[in-house]
């Protein structure tokens, strides 16, 4: 059995299990509000999957549509299914929140002052991780010892679950005798 990660389009606010996978709930989701995570949910359930970054904006309730809520779900993955990388979410942001202040109720408004989501490079794996563990209490997206695999080819370092019982070992440097 798998686990997968928050997703805006899948997640309850309790984990759940489905199709042989355990996905996160919004509400494992450190720092997000419940009361978020239930606006989220009710409008969701109500007018179904959120098909776009700015369908997601547009729909969330002006009291949630904040930066800082916002950027947890990004940090999170939670809109990784939207099919941008997290930095390039997280610089549009602030766009998309005034984007759809300014234009109110109106949809044909809305739709003319949205931008556009500029192309960015994916956060540094170093930080994405950071921020995952920070949220979610887990890695998801990689693990941080993956940035010291060319190092460890290069050494013939072998994983620990590899080892067999040998005369000698060598831990950091230093050789171990049987």
């Amino acid at each position: 059995m798998g686990v997968k990660g928050p997703d805006i389009n899948l997640s309850q606010e309790q984990f759940d299990v489905s199709e042989h996978q355990i996905i996160f709930g919004l509400n494992a989701i450190k720092r997000l509000r419940k009361d978020t995570v239930t606006a989220i949910l009710e409008e969701r359930n109500a007018n179904g999957k959120y098909v776009s970054f700015a369908n997601f904006i547009s729909r969330l309730p002006e009291k949630f549509r904040t930066s800082d809520q916002i950027e947890i779900l990004i940090y999170s993955g939670a809109l990784d299914s939207f099919g941008y990388n997290r930095a390039e979410l997280l610089a549009a942001t602030p766009e998309f929140i005034s984007s759809a202040e300014l234009s109110g109720q109106s949809i044909e408004l809305l739709t003319a002052l949205m931008p556009k989501i500029k192309k960015r490079d994916e956060l540094d794996l170093t930080d994405k991780l950071q921020k995952e563990n920070e949220l979610l209490g887990a890695y998801l997206s990689g693990h941080p010892v993956e940035k010291y695999k060319r190092l460890l080819r290069k050494l013939n370092a072998v994983a620990v679950i590899d080892l067999e019982v040998a005369n000698q070992v060598a831990v950091g440097g230093f050789t171990l005798l049987k």
